[in-house]
């Protein structure tokens, strides 16, 4: 059945008449107990606040003991004692490291004996070094407490034990500079007879008289006095409403409360149930039914919610190709992963995966299959993967992983079985006739120093760049003198220096090589390459471009380089009537937005000649997108040149397709012209080309017997270093 507040308040004035008598006597009985209690509670309190004091006592005590050993004057005396003496009558007790009221010091050997022979009652001639004495409380004829301290005095290394100090102090003193709040610190007095005491025993010894607590009795009084009156009828309504109140109302509102709370709280507390309780008060069980309704919607909206998100943090974390975990969720895994290294010694594996020739894999079979070649890697080498161990892939042909607790040998072990499933595999089931391998590094610490772990990445680069070199084996672990052999690759600051010039240009510096015109020898155009400079350091393309590659960064170096060509443009430190070819990146050429950031350029095509070179590689990747841009490129007045022409796997079966107006051969087919057998196959190659309407550019020419050959072979422009070596200085660019 249930009521309303009304009812409630009816019962409430109906109970009441009942109960008053009986608690009347409750009430009486109750503040007898409080009496006894607050009187058990001083008495407690009292020696809780006296053993305090001594304590802080000893404290004080063994800290100006400590003082006195590491004063350097006391170990200098213990070392050499010959002027102890004079020391500890002049010097000893006025120099400020003994409290004023120190009634006696002394200074002991390693041995523990006394280095003075003054007969003082306060203090041992002895003690024992392998353990120090207690405190003692030691009573003179004049009735006087003092307490003995001891310390160890050590070299100056801090690690070798060469003699003790001792101090003695006044008890009393010590023991009233105590916050006393319920002692009377004045009264208080020792009673033990003349010789030692343990310090732990001093609290039997002492005398005290308690502080007045002249409000406590005030109160009584007036429990008592009121405990006749009104106070019976106070208390009397407040325990009535007590348990009308706290079983009609107070308790049900404290549920819904609750459970209103626990919905806040922890959403998860949403699929736990409906709130079922019934309540007893008719207008509570009407909110508990609009909760119940309300909860019903919000967990069928958290429910939905909770699905997508889930979802969508899937999608945000895998690579849409292998299905691996993406380089966001590598970066989150590594944050991870050095919060719980860091200032630890658990071991700590970086492996890195880098798939050999995938470039010319692309080039010889196209995307597709380069996509299917990704796909059965990233499954090979996850398949060998222990449980709770993941695949991430940090870039196009780049995969890695972190493991914890994994030192340098079980890594090994991971890695070689990765690289035989690899290696096992027959590749020809998907259509690729060469063998496919991939190289492997790994680098492993056992230190929480955040240098340390914010290193491996760096290292198992380092150990995969090793990896892939010539007649190394496929799988590498990082050792210190790998650092030194690819140091100008692989360096902290190289890295910082390549990081620092792609966000704010610092460093930029773009050497100029000059392309001649062979028929007569001049200068027709700067082919234009950017080092870094750091402090006094020039750090190559060959060191800059890996980094670039291997952290994406090809447009936006791109950019960069642009920018500081245009700054040479403007200021006119390129020799006018020349023009200047500048290298664009597949990134960069396939970009929607090339054409915006190009734009800057367009003022100068009226003064220079503007080249944008290529690689095949840059065009085939995305063909469509690249000849767009391209296209407009060219119909806006710059030159688009093909770059290392002869060094891929498919250049004659792009080249009609491209839209490109000069073909810069690479150097090995301008090399191919000293061999008999290539001569004519090159000879041909040029002709054909010069038939189709492409200016020709030879690249690698060092000496004049090259110079003749490309000039007869037909080519237009000549590169290399007979005619001038990449330099910021234009007046060394002079053809020889």
């Amino acid at each position: 059945m249930k009521f309303s507040l009304k009812q409630y308040a009816f019962l409430l004035s109906c109970l009441t008449i009942f109960i008053f008598l009986g608690f009347g006597w409750y009430t009486y009985n109750q503040i007898e107990s409080a009496k006894i209690i607050l009187a058990d509670w001083k008495f407690k309190s009292t020696n809780e606040e006296l053993s305090e004091a001594i304590t802080k006592a000893a404290e004080q005590g063994t800290q100006a003991a400590r003082k006195f050993a590491e004063w350097g004057e006391s170990g200098q005396q213990i070392l050499n004692s010959s002027f102890y003496s004079y020391w500890r009558e002049q010097r000893m007790m006025s120099a400020g490291f003994l409290p004023t009221n120190t009634l006696a010091a002394n200074l002991y050997n390693v041995q523990g004996e006394s280095l003075s022979d003054v007969s003082e009652l306060t203090l041992p001639f002895r003690i024992d070094p392998q353990k120090l004495p207690q405190h003692f409380i030691i009573h003179e004829k004049n009735n006087v407490a003092h307490a003995a301290f001891f310390a160890p005095v050590y070299s100056q290394g801090g690690k070798t034990t060469i003699g003790f100090v001792s101090i003695s102090l006044p008890i009393l003193p010590l023991i009233s500079n105590y916050k006393f709040y319920h002692i009377d610190e004045k009264s208080i007095k020792i009673k033990a007879k003349s010789g030692h005491t343990p310090m732990t025993e001093i609290i039997h010894y002492i005398d005290y008289e308690k502080k007045k607590d002249i409000s406590s009795v005030v109160v009584q009084t007036i429990l008592d006095n009121a405990s006749q009156g009104l106070l019976i009828a106070s208390l009397i309504i407040a325990v009535l409403l007590y348990v009308l109140l706290g079983y009609g109302i107070k308790r049900p509102l404290q549920s819904l409360i609750d459970h209103i709370y626990l919905l806040r709280k922890n959403p998860d507390f949403l699929h736990s149930g409906r709130f079922l309780k019934e309540l007893p008060i008719k207008e509570l069980n009407e909110v508990s039914q609009a909760l119940n309704a309300y909860q019903e919607e919000l967990n069928n909206v958290y429910g939905s919610l909770d699905e997508k998100n889930k979802e969508l943090l899937e999608l945000a974390n895998t690579d849409a190709l292998t299905s691996m975990k993406n380089r966001r969720a590598f970066n989150e895994h590594w944050q991870q992963v050095c919060h719980i290294a860091e200032n630890s010694r658990l071991d700590i594996c970086m492996m890195l995966f880098d798939i050999d020739h995938f470039k010319a894999i692309n080039d010889s079979y196209g995307h597709q299959m380069g996509d299917e070649v990704l796909v059965a890697i990233s499954g090979l080498i996850n398949s060998e993967f222990r449980k709770g161990e993941l695949l991430y892939r940090l870039g196009g042909d780049e995969f890695g992983t972190v493991i914890i607790n994994c030192n340098e040998k079980t890594g090994l072990e991971i890695a070689h079985r990765c690289n035989e499933s690899v290696s096992s595999f027959n590749f020809s089931s998907l259509g690729i006739m060469e063998k496919v391998q991939i190289s492997i590094g790994i680098s492993c610490t056992q230190s929480g120093n955040k240098a340390d772990l914010d290193n491996l990445s760096w290292q198992a680069d380092s150990a995969v760049f090793q990896a892939k070199r010539p007649g190394e084996q496929s799988v590498m672990a990082y050792q210190p003198e790998m650092a030194a052999s690819s140091r100008s690759l692989f360096s902290n600051w190289i890295y910082s220096a390549v990081f620092k010039a792609i966000e704010t240009g610092d460093g930029i510096k773009i050497h100029y090589q000059p392309i001649v015109e062979l028929s007569n020898n001049t200068i027709n155009y700067y082919e234009s390459l950017v080092r870094i400079q750091h402090k006094d350091e020039i750090i190559p393309p060959s060191h800059i471009f890996p980094i670039i590659s291997a952290r994406n960064l090809d447009m936006e170096m791109d950019q960069v380089i642009v920018k500081a060509i245009l700054d040479d443009l403007e200021k006119q430190r390129i020799p006018a009537g020349t023009g200047v070819s500048i290298n664009l990146s597949g990134p960069s050429v396939s970009s929607t937005d090339l054409i915006n950031w190009l734009q800057p350029l367009r003022k100068y095509l009226k003064q220079y000649k503007l080249v944008f070179e290529v690689t095949e590689t840059a065009l085939i990747s995305q063909m469509s997108k690249a000849t767009d841009n391209l296209n407009k490129l060219k119909s806006m007045g710059f030159l688009i040149a093909l770059d290392d022409f002869g060094s891929g796997y498919s250049s004659l079966r792009y080249l009609g397709s491209m839209p490109v107006d000069i073909v810069k051969f690479d150097i090995s087919l301008i090399k191919d012209l000293e061999n008999p057998k290539q001569h004519k196959l090159i000879l041909s190659l040029c002709k054909m080309i010069n038939e189709i309407g492409y200016e020709m550019v030879a690249e690698g020419i060092e000496h004049t017997e090259t110079h003749q050959r490309v000039f007869h072979a037909g080519f237009d422009y000549g590169q290399g270093f007979l005619y001038g070596k990449p330099a910021e200085n234009f007046k060394t660019n002079k053809p020889r």
